[in-house]
């Protein structure tokens, strides 16, 4: 089967999301898929349930995330107000360069951005862009704004913009058909913008549930969110009650693309992207490293042939090895912490997925 969701939120997309993962890929198994993403809002807490879920059910994971992008830089404040405190982008990892790169981009937002929400910038997409793909979102995009404002030449400026930072075949359009007014004036735009500009188009489904029948259930749970009750007239709704994982046929019968663009998607997605066989130590010193001492880490990583090192920049060591030798692996990282802070006196942190591994397999 040649369609793949790959804009879906998780119940790590908190008090928005109610697709629990285990059932979103109990149901994409169902329907006969055999690939399935991750992209909840700002955040990647869910991304090592959902690899070990899918790879126990024959699934091919992409891990991505759907990020905050604040319309300036990611240090303004109260430069711009509501809905233009920040944009959605979906950026999905293709190898394991954008997984690692995705992992930066979404700690960035916290740790600098953050202002009501994880956001970044262009800046830290331009600096973080390789091995991502990037989709242009939902109405909440950048892109579907400026057009429903009535701005399509802004909107083509932003597109081109995007398309020259993730490069010609990393960038896509996305279509989506949740039965919104919106939505129909923004896909046949993007399909005119596609045509003027060679930008490749897939069609999405906005997952927040995983059933149909989970439609209710899931306006309760907004409910929670804003601190409104059902019965409020003026609050926040998913109308159409379209949110949950649709089959390849559901998908195809949208009207979204008028015959024009079947809704199938078949992105390039690296199956090398392995959160639980890679360790990252992040050495956070002045980018300067000695020949010498780096060798001394290298050896210190390899002690075990099951083992191999990278070393990905000045600042970053990745560790890999077989399923079984992870406890080996955890046991190596703590000796690289204690290594690089006696030889440089630095701070290291691990990487976003050490915390799991360790709690699994013990220190």
């Amino acid at each position: 089967m040649s369609f793949c969701h790959l804009h879906t939120h998780t119940e790590y997309s908190l008090l928005d999301g109610s697709n629990k993962i285990k059932e979103y890929v109990k149901r994409v198994k169902e329907l006969g898929m055999n690939s399935a993403a991750i992209t909840d809002h700002g955040n990647m807490y869910g991304v090592v349930e959902f690899y070990k879920t899918a790879k126990a059910n024959d699934i091919n994971p992409v891990i991505g995330c759907e990020v905050y992008v604040a319309p300036n830089s990611r240090f303004d404040r109260e430069t711009s107000h509501g809905d233009d405190r920040y944009y959605h982008l979906i950026l999905l990892a293709e190898n394991n360069t954008g997984y690692a790169n995705l992992m930066k981009i979404v700690s960035i937002g916290f740790t600098e951005g953050y202002y009501y929400r994880p956001r970044v910038d262009f800046e830290t997409l331009e600096k973080y862009h390789e091995g991502l793909i990037c989709l242009s979102a939902c109405l909440a995009g950048e892109i579907p704004r400026y057009i429903v404002r009535g701005f399509y030449d802004e909107a083509k400026e932003i597109a081109r913009k995007y398309q020259d930072c993730f490069g010609k075949d990393n960038f896509f359009l996305e279509l989506q058909d949740h039965g919104i007014d919106d939505q129909k004036l923004v896909n046949q735009q993007l399909l005119r913008m596609s045509k003027e500009l060679g930008i490749g188009l897939v069609c999405t489904n906005d997952v927040h549930y995983t059933y149909e029948s989970d439609a209710e259930a899931h306006d309760v749970l907004l409910c929670i969110q804003t601190g409104k009750k059902v019965s409020d007239e003026d609050r926040m709704r998913y109308d159409g009650g379209q949110f949950f994982v649709k089959s390849e046929k559901q998908m195809r019968a949208h009207e979204v693309a008028n015959g024009e663009v079947p809704p199938d998607v078949s992105l390039a997605v690296d199956t090398l992207v392995d959160p639980l066989h890679a360790l990252l130590v992040y050495a956070m010193n002045d980018g300067v490293t000695r020949p010498h001492d780096l060798n001394a880490l290298v050896h210190l990583c390899t002690q075990r042939a099951e083992v191999t090192t990278c070393i990905v920049s000045p600042r970053t060591v990745v560790l890999r090895g077989a399923h079984d030798e992870r406890t080996h692996i955890v046991m190596l990282l703590n000796k690289v912490v204690v290594y690089v802070v006696e030889q440089f006196g630095l701070l290291v942190g691990l990487g976003a997925f050490a915390p799991d591994i360790v709690e699994e397999y013990g220190e």
